[in-house]
């Protein structure tokens, strides 16, 4: 119970982190702030799985992110109209954007390589 606590802290650290880049008022370049707030979203749906499945392997919680986020990225390449609406709303758009990009694709991967090596590192030193 402890480790899905500090796996759900983390994730809404990525939630808050993520906004946080992402805020105009930051005056962040474009680029640090779409593909950062990108990388940590990806990172929250990576400490989202541990929260769930915390008795998964780093790497298996890291390939299933890899997949899930992939595949999100990939409906943005479906126009279905209820989605299409969803996507339109603040909150649709920064849990599942509304242009297809590889780009993001990318960042999101990143993000969970450095969670995923994060949790390694962390976990290594702890035993």
């Amino acid at each position: 119970m402890k480790r899905r606590l500090v796996y759900l802290a983390i994730a809404v650290l990525c939630i808050a982190l993520g906004l946080l880049v992402r805020a105009p008022a930051l005056g962040l370049p474009r680029e640090v702030a779409k593909y950062g707030g990108s990388a940590l979203w990806a990172a929250m749906v990576y400490f989202g799985l541990r929260v769930i499945v915390p008795r998964w392997s780093i790497t298996v919680a890291a390939l299933v992110a890899t997949v899930l986020v992939a595949l999100g990225e990939a409906t943005q390449l479906v126009s279905i109209p209820w989605f299409d609406a969803l996507r339109a709303t603040t909150l649709g758009h920064l849990i599942f954007g509304r242009t297809f990009a590889v780009e993001d694709i990318v960042a999101y991967w990143i993000g969970i390589l450095i969670a995923g090596v994060g949790e390694w590192l962390v976990m290594r030193k702890r035993a």
